[in-house]
């Protein structure tokens, strides 16, 4: 099975994959280039924060804005990497991921702002554990000394008060219920082209949502990729040594939060 390249940019995510090369090795005789990670933009992010590879796939990172010092290192403890902090990043040197987890990386110029998740293989992401409130006892009552004072003549008892019914309780505002997203992502200004091994998409997206590029020729499947995009324009890169020259065909779909899916797109491209 050849292995994959995704390549993600902060306000424009690419996606790829073709067979090893670089620091991946070599696999099934073909060449991979590894995933490249664009960030620094105007957004000051890693766009989209989280990516899916195989074990030994490769990753790098690319800083768009010159002007801005970045660097990017590891953030979780299954992995060591740091670059050093400078306004002019050359491309750092790939790092091969060979064992399936989820590494997360961040810049430390930015950490509030610039950080991703690079999952490897079928590991799940752990969610963060939320803080319980701990309920302080209330000190014991102290006990006070009273004075008695001497017996007084007991008057005549007065009148019971009358006793008035009590009110009927107010019932509480019931809340109603959350409406459930039932609206599908759109797509829209959907686009496709030949680049080198593989294709290019460029579309316009609705609303935030995971889409799902496929690359056919005929009914056969030649690669696949997915990534989670923000809404606007946005463009991915599927590339792979089994796309090579010819009729094929781009199959593109969206599929939100809630499970709403887009219709499904197709481009032609012939080469």
């Amino acid at each position: 099975m050849s292995a994959r390249v995704w390549t993600i940019a902060a306000g424009l995510a690419v996606l790829g994959s073709w067979t090893a090369a670089g620091g991946a090795g070599a696999r099934d005789g073909q060449r991979v280039a590894p995933v490249e990670i664009h960030a620094g933009n105007s957004e000051d992010n890693f766009d989209p924060s989280e990516v899916r590879i195989e074990p030994g796939e490769s990753v790098y990172w690319s800083f768009d804005n010159p002007d801005v010092p970045h660097n990017v290192a590891s953030h979780s403890p299954n992995w060591s990497y740091t670059t050093p902090v400078e306004p002019s990043h050359p491309d750092t040197a790939p790092y091969t991921f060979t064992t399936p987890g989820v590494y997360a990386f961040y810049c430390e110029v930015h950490p509030d702002k610039m950080f991703g998740t690079v999952i490897v293989g079928d590991a799940t992401p752990t969610p963060t554990p939320t803080a319980t409130a701990t309920q302080t006892p209330s000190p014991s009552p102290t006990a006070t000394v009273t004075a008695t004072a001497a017996p007084q003549a007991t008057p005549a008892p007065a009148a019971p008060p009358a006793v008035l019914p009590a009110p009927a309780p107010t019932p509480a505002p019931s809340s109603p219920p959350r409406a459930r997203d039932t609206v599908a992502p759109r797509l829209t200004a959907v686009r496709a082209k030949r680049i080198a091994h593989g294709a290019k998409v460029e579309l316009r997206l609705s609303e935030a949502a995971t889409v799902t590029v496929t690359v056919k020729r005929g009914k056969a499947t030649l690669k696949s990729a997915t990534a989670k995009l923000k809404a606007g324009k946005r463009a991915l890169s599927v590339r792979s040594g089994r796309i090579r020259s010819g009729r094929i065909t781009v199959e593109v779909r969206a599929r939100d939060a809630a499970g709403n899916r887009s219709s499904l797109q197709r481009r032609t491209i012939r080469a």
